[in-house]
């Protein structure tokens, strides 16, 4: 009964200490999301979601032949609706912001990750010296393709 007891409360701390999944509902990502299955027929499905602190686009096309394209309208899209800044923030993640996009576009057992952070790799917002944290606010992106990163895949400004 004890090590019942004991394997309930370490379950219980396993399950508190992780960072849900929430599917983003927000009207504006919704319209997003339908426009860009109308701009490229090839999209199959798209997922929008938070992982605290990442904001996620999984995004699963029958042809790899316009990842780029694909992710370049996503990064214009959130550049002119400044959707992270003003609503997104707030409304998921609570007194944690996001610093982290990630859109994945997939293709059965192709995936192209793209990544931006709102602070420059390398820095951290625990460092102590302030310097350290310089905001890139999502202007350099990084591609993960091929089992390899390319770093400063595009500057998106």
């Amino acid at each position: 009964m004890k090590r019942a007891f004991i394997l309930l409360i370490v379950f219980m701390l396993l399950l508190s200490g992780c960072s849900p999944s929430r599917t983003v509902k927000d009207e504006a990502i919704k319209d997003f999301n339908k426009e860009l299955k109308q701009s490229f027929e090839e999209i199959k499905k798209i997922k929008t979601y938070i992982i605290r602190p990442s904001l996620n686009w999984d995004i699963y096309v029958s042809d790899t032949e316009n990842m780029d394209d694909i992710f370049y309208y996503v990064v214009d899209y959130l550049k002119t609706s400044n959707i992270v800044e003003d609503e997104l923030r707030d409304k998921y993640t609570g007194v944690y912001f996001i610093s982290r996009i990630t859109i994945t576009v997939i293709k059965k057992k192709t995936r192209r990750t793209y990544q931006g952070y709102y602070y420059k790799r390398g820095t951290t917002i625990y460092a102590d010296n302030e310097s350290a944290n310089v905001v890139d606010n999502f202007t350099t992106w990084y591609r993960w393709d091929d089992d390899t990163w390319i770093y400063n895949y595009g500057e998106t400004e």
